[in-house]
């Protein structure tokens, strides 16, 4: 009789504890990344991982903490960009099994999953592009846009826009 007792409560308990983002997607997703031209480092949050074109396994986001890619080519300006979150709909399942697995779910980073799997990266020549958050400011917060022979590109990585200064 012990036995059996032991089994519901032993069933019960893994039940009650079961997350279900974390059992069926796991806590890593498949990223491909690529460039135009290939051959770019790929950096994630400033580490070297791989050069394009890679696939890569990379941890799920946890609530707070966002990955960001850049990618490095000799005579290329670097490209970088955030991998964007969305919230993994399979967490949903965790409403038959109670708060546990939600906490479970975000604690292993499966209650998110990056909304975009492939990313084809076009890289651009050195000298035309410009980073918003490498720019020099006015003190009154204005920014310096720098005098060139040609078209400048201007990108804000946050936002993901891009202006175009022409002489």
């Amino acid at each position: 009789m012990r036995r059996v007792t032991r089994g519901i409560l032993l069933f019960a308990l893994c039940a009650l504890t079961m997350s279900c983002a974390t059992l069926f997607t796991g806590t890593q997703q498949t990223i491909h990344v690529d460039s135009e031209p290939q051959g770019a480092v790929i950096w994630i949050d400033g580490l070297e991982v791989a050069e394009t074109p890679a696939t890569l396994e990379i941890e799920k986001p946890a609530m707070v903490k966002d990955k960001r890619i850049t990618l490095r080519l000799d005579g290329y300006a670097d490209r970088s960009f955030v991998l964007q979150k969305s919230f993994n709909m399979v967490s949903l399942l965790n409403l038959f099994t109670g708060s546990i697995g939600f906490i479970v779910d975000i604690l292993t980073g499966a209650f998110f999953e990056y909304s975009q799997s492939e990313y084809n990266i076009k890289m651009k020549p050195a000298g035309d592009v410009a980073y918003l958050q490498d720019l020099n400011r006015l003190p009154n917060g204005d920014y310096i846009i720098p005098n060139g022979d040609g078209d400048l590109t201007v990108i804000d990585e946050e936002s993901g826009i891009a202006l175009v200064f022409s002489n």
